[in-house]
């Protein structure tokens, strides 16, 4: 007769394993979750030189319960008179130096973002999930972080955009054609390891996406000082031709009205003198 064995569970083991069970649960839910707390103002941003000022409803934004995964799972903070969330576009988030990547969740409370500040942070890599929601966003300030790689179509979902600053950062890599997408007006990306340029207009933000995926590719880390020169003369040569031709399109363009001007003129004589 083999032995039984009987397992006797008294009302005080019930309430440790019960007490136990809560515990790993709030310190999973802490490390897979932050508080967010806003000081809602109105906040101007220099975007660039040509673009100027830009102002925006703002959360100047401080975390708490800081981890590597970032969920935003709560927001406090009092709005200006007659605002709620819907009306803020933008976000500020500075010197969180345990922040290890773009926060998430922002669009569960804030549907309307913008403009994204996040600056003296620990992240390293811009993602496709972490812009995901963001679909209304027009700038993306991310310098003076250690971003060092951008994740292939990370601005897939971000079609608006229209300026990034990057200075300042880690960046050894970018994905072919990263930036193509999109339509920007200006790119910052001065101080990094695989360039250190950066355009503030729509036919200087195409020569440096140009000059970008020659330098930031798999390859750039063969590329010698002396050719990154050269790289950089060709493409401000470029530049300088573009500017060249787009002057002498308008000085054609000029004399075809002052021709057509000048026809108009002689059509009038024409008929004053045949009457």
């Amino acid at each position: 007769m083999r032995p039984t064995f009987s397992i006797v569970i008294s009302k005080m083991n019930i309430f440790a394993v019960t007490l136990l069970l809560f515990t790993v649960a709030n310190v999973f839910q802490s490390s897979e979750s932050m508080e967010l707390n806003c000081k809602f103002q109105i906040y101007g941003y220099f975007i660039s030189i040509p673009i100027g000022w830009k102002i925006f409803y703002t959360c100047y934004g401080e975390l708490s319960n800081e981890r590597n995964s970032t969920i935003i799972t709560e927001v406090h903070g009092d709005h200006l008179s007659g605002r709620n969330n819907s009306d803020v576009t933008g976000i500020i988030l500075e010197k969180e130096t345990l922040l290890t990547s773009i926060p998430l969740n922002f669009d569960k409370f804030f549907p309307n973002i913008n403009i994204l500040y996040m600056v003296d942070t620990k992240t390293s890599t811009i993602r496709a999930s972490q812009l995901l929601q963001f679909p209304n966003l027009m700038y993306l300030l991310l310098s003076y972080n250690e971003i060092e790689t951008i994740e292939v179509n990370a601005f897939s979902s971000t079609p608006s955009l229209q300026g990034i600053h990057l200075n300042s950062n880690k960046i050894k890599s970018i994905p072919y054609n990263a930036f193509r997408p999109l339509h920007l007006e200006v790119l910052q990306m001065n101080n990094n390891i695989c360039i250190n340029d950066s355009a503030d207009t729509v036919q200087n933000v195409n020569r440096l996406i140009v000059v970008a995926d020659l330098l930031c590719s798999p390859l750039g880390d063969m590329i010698d000082e002396d050719l990154r020169v050269r790289i950089y003369e060709l493409s401000n040569s470029q530049v300088a031709f573009e500017y060249s031709l787009k002057d002498l399109r308008d000085q054609v363009s000029t004399m075809e009205e002052r021709m057509q001007e000048l026809e108009n003129i002689l059509k009038l004589v024409k008929t004053h003198v045949n009457k």
